[in-house]
């Protein structure tokens, strides 16, 4: 595959999901990982390098992290899209993924508002979908457990979702995006990197087409909890409309 090609994929990717409009703007945000990587350069090529604006959060907990902020900043020169470096304190008394999530999306949000762009794109894949209903389905009872990533939620949207991990690093790589690897991701401190590592392993021995069998059941529930609340809202607004009338 040539680099024209993979960035033709990657743009036709963003495209065919119909998250993102031509003519608005949106905050990508990059950790200098494939995934993000990907994303950024799908949606440059679909929108416009004027229309994206990326943002990096140095969190400076891991020796890579400064880094990282070099990988970025190559990237989206090679992109000619802005990058925004921002550095933010995690504390270590608490679930620091966590807090660091939550950091990584305000600053997305007043990036969103101070470039006046519609949607903040992240680069999670249909990987990333599938670890977590394998997850919410271990930790938490009930079908709305297994809802995690939509495509959109709110201004959030996921342009990537229609393809594996393993694809946006072929991609990655055969388009020549800057990258490098976590290697927190390796931690087996982390259940989701447990998951990772040897859950969808095993399932995948099971059947190649595990990870995609997940995720279109994923979105099966959520249709059908989208379905099943317009019927109640439906049948709660005309008993409304019976006992007025």
């Amino acid at each position: 595959m040539t680099k024209e090609e993979a960035l033709s994929e990657l743009a036709e990717v963003v495209r065919d999901c119909g998250l993102v409009d031509p003519g608005h703007a949106v905050v990508v945000m990059v950790s200098g990982g494939p995934d993000s990587s990907c994303a950024a350069a799908g949606l440059a090529r679909a929108l416009g390098p004027a229309n994206v604006h990326a943002l990096h959060v140095n969190y400076g907990l891991r020796e890579a992290a400064d880094a990282d902020v070099g990988i970025c900043r190559r990237l989206c020169a090679a992109l000619r899209i802005d990058l925004h470096v921002e550095r933010a304190s995690v504390g270590d008394d608490g679930n620091v993924q966590a807090e660091a999530r939550r950091l990584r999306y305000d600053a997305a949000e007043r990036l969103r508002a101070r470039t006046d762009s519609r949607w903040i794109a992240t680069g999670h894949t249909r990987t990333d979908a599938a670890e977590t209903v394998l997850y919410r389905l271990a930790t938490s009872p009930g079908s709305r457990a297994l809802l995690g990533l939509p495509p959109r939620n709110g201004r959030v949207v996921r342009p990537l979702l229609a393809l594996e991990r393993e694809r946006t690093r072929e991609l990655a790589v055969a388009a020549g995006l800057p990258f490098a690897d976590d290697e927190s991701n390796d931690d087996p401190g982390f259940a989701r990197n447990r998951i990772r590592s040897r859950v969808l392993p095993e399932l995948r021995e099971l059947s190649p087409a595990a990870e995609r069998n997940i995720y279109e059941t994923r979105t099966e529930l959520a249709e059908e909890a989208e379905l099943l609340e317009r019927v109640v809202l439906e049948a709660l607004q005309d008993a409304g409309a019976t006992m007025l009338a």
